[in-house]
C-alpha cells in the first residue's frame, strides 16, 4: 500500500543487543490489536523477549496488550513521560529505517509515496548491509542469529529478581510493596528494579565514562 493510502505508520521492533530490525510493520494506526498480533507474530518466529521496552503509546498502555505481556511473562518497561531520548535506540534505529523506505521508493520513481516492499527493503538492508561494530564485525541479523534462545526459566528468573528488587527498593524508600503507587512512580521503580535484575543475572552490562560537553554547551559555565 502507498504511504499516502491506508497504512501512513510503521510499527518497528529493534533488537537492543544486536541492533536488528526484527519487525517493521506497515500499519493503518497504532492500536493494540496490532501490537498484540505483532508480538504474536515475533513469538512464534523468535520466542518472546525478557524485556519489552517502549514509549507510552495507547497500544503499549491497553489493557489487552498488558494482559499479554503478563501471561507471557514479559516485563513491559515503559519510557519516562515527554523523554525520548530513554528510547534512544529505538529512536536512532528508525532513522536509518526512514531514510531507507525513502530511498526505495524514490529510485523506483515513487518519489515519498512509499510501498510495503520500501519498507521490507530498508529493514534487510539495516539487517543485513550493516556494521555496527566496524567492517570487520558482524551484520546485525548475524549477531541476532548467534543468539543464545530464551527460555521460560529465563523469564522466571527475571521476574523473580525484578520482584525482589522491587521490595527493596520500596523498603528502602519506606513503603510497602502493598503500597498504591502513582502510574509515573511505579514506572519509574519497575525501570531502576528491572536494570538492577538485569546486571544481576548477567543480562546488562553498565559502564560509566565521562563525557566531556561541546565548548559551546552551557555546561561551561559550571566547568570554568
Amino acid at each position: 500500500m502507498l504511504g499516502g493510502g491506508r497504512f501512513k505508520t510503521v510499527l518497528a521492533v529493534h533488537n537492543l543487543a544486536s541492533h536488528a530490525v526484527l519487525l517493521a510493520l506497515p500499519v493503518p494506526s497504532p492500536e493494540a490489536a496490532v501490537a498484540i498480533d505483532s508480538m504474536k507474530l515475533l513469538n512464534a518466529s523468535y520466542g518472546l523477549p525478557l524485556v519489552l521496552k517502549s514509549d507510552n503509546g495507547i497500544a503499549f498502555k491497553a489493557a489487552e496488550f498488558t494482559e499479554l505481556m503478563i501471561d507471557k511473562e514479559v516485563t513491559n518497561l515503559f519510557s519516562p513521560a515527554a523523554t525520548p531520548r530513554y528510547n534512544g535506540s529505538i529512536e536512532a534505529g528508525m532513522g536509518p529505517l526512514t531514510a531507507g523506505i525513502f530511498y526505495h521508493a524514490a529510485a523506483h520513481g515513487r518519489g515519498d509515496r512509499w510501498l510495503s516492499d520500501d519498507v521490507e527493503a530498508a529493514r534487510e538492508q539495516i539487517n543485513h548491509a550493516t556494521c555496527p561494530w566496524g567492517s570487520g564485525g558482524p551484520t546485525p541479523w548475524q549477531q541476532w542469529q548467534s543468539r543464545v534462545p530464551i527460555s521460560a526459566d529465563d523469564h522466571r528468573l527475571l521476574k523473580e529478581a525484578i520482584q525482589a528488587a522491587i521490595r527493596e527498593h520500596l523498603a528502602s524508600e519506606g513503603m510497602c510493596e502493598d503500597e498504591v503507587l502513582l502510574p509515573e512512580t511505579r514506572a519509574a521503580v519497575v525501570r531502576a528494579a528491572t536494570r538492577r535484575a538485569l546486571i544481576e543475572l548477567g543480562y546488562l552490562e553498565a559502564r560509566r565514562r565521562r563525557i566531556s560537553p561541546p565548548f559551546d554547551s552551557p555546561l561551561r559555565l559550571k566547568i570554568n
